[in-house]
């Protein structure tokens, strides 16, 4: 149902994985990890006279890491080819037609409406106290994109739309999780996400009121991309890195909110936020060391 998230797919892969404790793991061949998941929703009401409301949801969420250690203290040593690509796509339509009355269309705007959410990983340590070297080259790669359509029609009465649409991309190169660690690297790692929120709400009413907008309580539609080349995470962590990173982040948030009365009343308010955020090596918090030598 729409408190729940309304339509969900999720799609996870893992090159290597590895269960709770203390591993070694050591590999030298190409991990190819790549997951896509898509979450449609569609709703659509229409009546001649009284209330017709539709409501659309979707949440769409994609995880892919090519080395993946799980928690403990673990060893990771990785001279091959490295590859993290995710995509979510997370999409809400909803048609609302009243002759003579109240037509009202949206989506779950109270929980961030629809929402896409993609994570790429080349090497994640996971909690614990790990060691990791890395010769490889390591790319990761997400888009996340979410798009929210709403339309009312009422002839006579009040025609209501509201929108929302949230995307969040990360991608990380390596990432040594929680606790303590040790990161020698020597592979060039390149990051890179996308973040796309589009959300449309038009109210249109010919006699009475028309008001369209998102959720702008909470930042209205809201796109974040994050990538990371190194992250140390929370410990007190040691990272050597002497290869070349690139991290790029880029998040779009258009937003539209039209109101229309040909006899009467009209309003629209939206409000949109796009955080991008790119760096080569985020040692995290605690007291870290930090030494590169490379670009």
């Amino acid at each position: 149902g729409i408190w729940d998230g309304g339509t969900h797919a999720t799609a996870s892969a893992r090159g290597i994985h590895a269960g709770m404790g203390d591993d070694t793991l050591a590999n030298d061949g190409e991990i190819d990890a790549g997951a896509t998941s898509v979450a449609p929703s569609i709703s659509g009401s229409l009546a001649v006279s009284g209330v017709a409301g539709a409501i659309s949801a979707g949440t769409a969420t994609s995880n892919a890491t090519a080395i993946d250690a799980n928690d403990g203290n673990d060893t990771i040593d990785n001279t091959g080819k490295l590859t993290a690509n995710t995509t979510a796509n997370a999409d809400g339509v909803s048609v609302s037609v009243m002759t003579a009355g109240v037509a009202l269309a949206g989506n779950t705007a109270w929980d961030g409406g629809v929402t896409s959410v993609a994570t790429s990983k080349g090497i994640d340590g996971g909690k614990g106290q790990d060691g990791i070297t890395n010769s490889g080259e390591i790319d990761t790669d997400a888009t996340a994109v979410s798009v929210g359509a709403n339309v009312s029609v009422a002839v006579a009465g009040l025609g209501g739309a509201i929108s929302a649409a949230k995307a969040q991309a990360k991608a990380t190169g390596i990432d040594g999780g929680e606790g303590d660690d040790t990161i020698t690297n020597t592979g060039k790692i390149t990051s890179t996400t996308l973040a796309n929120a589009d959300s449309l709400g038009v109210a249109v009413s010919v006699y009475g009121a028309g008001v369209a907008g998102n959720n702008t309580w909470d930042g209205g539609t809201t796109a974040d991309a994050r990538s990371n080349g190194i992250y140390g995470d929370i410990g007190q962590d040691v990272i050597n890195n002497g290869a070349e990173i690139l991290a790029k982040a880029t998040a779009v948030s258009p937003q539209a909110s039209v109101g229309f009365s040909v006899f009467g009343v009209s309003g629209a308010v939206s409000t949109a936020t796009a955080t991008s955020h790119a760096t080569a090596i985020d040692a995290g918090d605690d007291s870290d060391q930090v030494d590169n030598t490379a670009k």
